[in-house]
């Protein structure tokens, strides 16, 4: 088993215990709220933090067990070469979308003052912890691009899939120059 997977499997399982919480957070306000008329102060504020903490570390467990939905009826009926062209330009798309939620989520965590409304509860640290899960899916995502494109080595495939792959994984890039504007609201804390 990879290092990156035994990661996964740790933060997974950190993942749990929050998502245990939830359900029982939610199962006692809900019978409170409507048999005692007495909700739990903050326990939306309560509920969103659990979310954020369950799906953080777990999305990249999810992602390594090939767990997300995917649909591939038009994919399927391309020939092999073509489908690995996509496969790789999908890995390089989740890798740069999770590298940039890494580094927003890191940069809301170094400036990000903000308290909950309710509870008072300081925002930074969540964020910190979506860092961690999208740092880990973010690896997980190149480890499978370097599978991808190795298996362009593997096989014959011709110079224009090849160069269509290049040319796609070059296009994505600058994702990350377009989300650095200052007219996006994302950046601008930076």
């Amino acid at each position: 088993v990879s290092t990156m997977l035994r990661i996964n499997r740790i933060l997974y399982f950190l993942a749990l215990p929050g998502l245990l919480m939830l359900i029982l957070l939610t199962t006692v306000d809900v019978v409170l709220r409507y048999l005692f008329s007495r909700p739990i102060a903050g326990s939306v504020e309560l509920v969103e933090f659990l979310l954020i903490v369950t799906v953080a570390l777990s999305i990249a467990y999810v992602h390594s067990a090939k767990g997300h939905v995917s649909v591939g009826i038009i994919v399927e009926k391309l020939p092999e070469g073509y489908q690995r062209v996509i496969e790789v330009i999908k890995h390089c798309l989740t890798f740069s979308l999770w590298v940039i939620v890494c580094w927003q989520s890191a940069v809301q965590l170094l400036t990000n003052r903000e308290l909950s409304a309710v509870l008072y509860i300081p925002v930074a640290p969540f964020y910190g912890i979506i860092a961690i899960g999208s740092a880990a899916i973010s690896l997980t995502s190149l480890g499978d691009l370097i599978a991808g494109l190795r298996k362009f080595k593997s096989t014959s495939i011709s110079k224009v899939q090849t160069t269509v792959c290049l040319l796609a994984a070059a296009c994505v890039m600058p994702f990350a120059v377009i989300l650095k504007t200052r007219s996006n609201p994302i950046c601008n804390n930076i």
